[in-house]
C-alpha cells in the first residue's frame, strides 16, 4: 500500500486556536475519535483509493496539499470563498463543493452531536442514531435507523430494500459490500447501455455464500471475490460453501 494511502487513514485533530498541528492516528483511532466528535475537531478527506484529497481545510481555511498531506504553498483560502478558481486544486469531479468543506454526512453528524450536547446539558439523556461517515466524508455503506440497520449509498439513501433488524443474527456481520457493488454495477450499466449480471445479495446486504452466472456457480468471500473452482450449476451441492438441503446461502452469520 502506498505511504500516502496509509497516511490519509489518520485523524487530523485541530482546535480553533491551533493551526496545522497534526496528530496522526490509525484508522481505528480515527473511528474512536469520531465517536466523540465535537466543536473544534476536523478530519482529513481522502479519495476513494485512500490517498489524500488534494484540497484540505482547517479551521475555516483551505489549501492544496501534496501526496503526503503537506501544504504545497502558504496560500490559504477561506472556506466561504471556495470555488472552481480558488484554490487551484479545487475539483468538482472529486466532490469539492462551492463555499463549503464538510460533506452532507459530516454536517448531519456534527449537527446531531450539537443537539445531543444541548439536550444532555439540559439533563436529557438521549441515545441518537448518528450517521457514520467514511474517510472521504460521505456516508458509509452500513447505517442505522432506530432498531434496524440498512445499506446506504454515498448520499445516505437506502439501497433497494437491503436492511436487517438489530436483533437478527446476521446484523452483527452486516457489511453491505454486495449492496454497494450491485448499485455500482447497475449505475455503470445505465451509463454504458450494457447489461452486467448483478451479484445476488443477502437481505443484510452481504454477498450470498455462492453466486451463479451463465450456468456456473462458485463460492465467494465477504467482498465477492471467487473462492475455489467453480462448478456447473447442477453440481451446486459440491461447493464447499453449500450448506445442505434446503441450502440457504445467507444463513451463515460469519463470512465464508
Amino acid at each position: 500500500m502506498p505511504h500516502n494511502c496509509m497516511m490519509c487513514g489518520t485523524i487530523l485533530l485541530l482546535h480553533f486556536n491551533i493551526h496545522l498541528n497534526l496528530l496522526l492516528y490509525s484508522r481505528d483511532a480515527w473511528r474512536a475519535e469520531q465517536i466523540g466528535l465535537g466543536e473544534g475537531v476536523f478530519f482529513a478527506h481522502c479519495l476513494p483509493d485512500g490517498s489524500y484529497d488534494p484540497l484540505q481545510c482547517v479551521d475555516g481555511k483551505c489549501t492544496c496539499v501534496d501526496d503526503e498531506g503537506g501544504p504545497v504553498s502558504e496560500r490559504r483560502v477561506h472556506v466561504a470563498l471556495l470555488d472552481a478558481n480558488s484554490p487551484s486544486c479545487f475539483n468538482a469531479t472529486l466532490g469539492h463543493q462551492q463555499w463549503q468543506w464538510a460533506r452532507a454526512c459530516e454536517r448531519q453528524r456534527y449537527d446531531a452531536l450539537l443537539r445531543v450536547k444541548e439536550l444532555r446539558d439540559a439533563g436529557v439523556v438521549v441515545f441518537p442514531a448518528l450517521p457514520t461517515c467514511g474517510l472521504d466524508g460521505r456516508f458509509e455503506r452500513l447505517q442505522s435507523r432506530g432498531e434496524s440497520l440498512y445499506c446506504a449509498d454515498v448520499d445516505g439513501a437506502q439501497i433497494e430494500a437491503f436492511g436487517v433488524d438489530r436483533s437478527d443474527a446476521t446484523a452483527r456481520v452486516a457489511n453491505c459490500h454486495c449492496a454497494r457493488t450491485r448499485l455500482t454495477l447497475a449505475e455503470a450499466a445505465e451509463e454504458s447501455a450494457l447489461a452486467p449480471e448483478l451479484p445476488e445479495c443477502c437481505p443484510n446486504g452481504n454477498f450470498r455464500a455462492w453466486q451463479c452466472a451463465r450456468g456456473l456457480c462458485y463460492c465467494v468471500d465477504a467482498h465477492g471475490a471467487q473462492l475455489f473452482q467453480e462448478v456447473n450449476e447442477e453440481l451446486l451441492e459440491q461447493l464447499p460453501c453449500y450448506l445442505g438441503d434446503p441450502a440457504d446461502p445467507c444463513s451463515k452469520v460469519t463470512p465464508f
